[in-house]
């Protein structure tokens, strides 16, 4: 097995719900050297720059590519698929479990035959059973299996906390008015995280879901992050 000394190629995966502290982490992360993906394999996260811009979901691929920062969801599924010796190493994925969820659509050949409403509707997406069996299929596709190590960390605050973060995030940026993005910020703001037992409930059977699910990916270790009443990261191992 590779150990941080060989590491090959290595994806370092920061997984979360929308609002829950991902980019602080990282940046934090980065600013402090905090271990998020255990001391072994810090400096090799390390080598990951910061972005320039924020939010930095307005970086293209080829930008955070010639930054050596780290990557979307989206990114991951779009890199090439021929390694090259030009070809990073090691990447750090900044992956949003609710939009990762919603990248489903995409995929021709998906065994779940959900409904484009199905992928905005509470009472499926509340189903743990139907949200492991989407991650399991998302995570099976070619983008996830170049690897030689993957870790992961999922951070998972207090969905108060996360909704409340969302919320106070939203109001201060401006996004894309196309109608994919209007019916998903409408979902996300009037049903997930409208601090109802309907939003936790589809909160909690999402990461549930992924946490299920994460394990066809064989992670050489996994870590989950949560957040104390006073905002500060708390990041333990998971048991194999």
């Amino acid at each position: 097995m590779l150990d941080a000394k060989n590491a090959g190629r290595t994806l370092f995966i920061l997984a979360g719900m929308p609002g829950s502290g991902k980019t602080r982490l990282l940046h934090l992360a980065l600013q402090r050297q905090m271990p998020i993906f255990g001391t072994a394999d810090d400096p090799l996260f390390q080598q990951t720059r910061r972005p320039t811009v924020y939010p930095d979901e307005r970086m293209s691929l080829d930008e955070r590519l010639r930054l050596g920062t780290w990557i979307s969801e989206v990114n991951l599924l779009r890199l090439p698929a021929a390694r090259t010796s030009a070809s990073p190493a090691t990447f750090v994925v900044h992956l949003d479990l609710f939009w990762f969820l919603q990248m489903l659509q995409r995929l021709v050949n998906s065994p779940l035959k959900l409904t484009p409403a199905d992928y905005l509707s509470a009472d499926v997406l509340s189903d743990p059973v139907i949200i492991e069996a989407a991650y399991r299929t998302l995570l099976t596709v070619r983008a996830f299996r170049q690897w030689d190590r993957i870790l992961i960390n999922t951070i998972q605050p207090a969905y108060a906390r996360t909704a409340a973060q969302w919320h106070d995030r939203e109001a201060v940026l401006r996004r894309p008015s196309h109608a994919f993005t209007v019916a998903i910020g409408r979902f996300l703001r009037d049903e997930l995280y409208d601090h109802t037992e309907r939003g936790q409930r589809v909160y909690e059977a999402l990461y549930r879901g992924w946490q299920r699910a994460s394990t066809v990916l064989a992670p050489g270790a996994q870590w989950l992050t949560q957040v104390d009443e006073n905002g500060v990261f708390r990041v333990r191992p998971v048991a194999a």
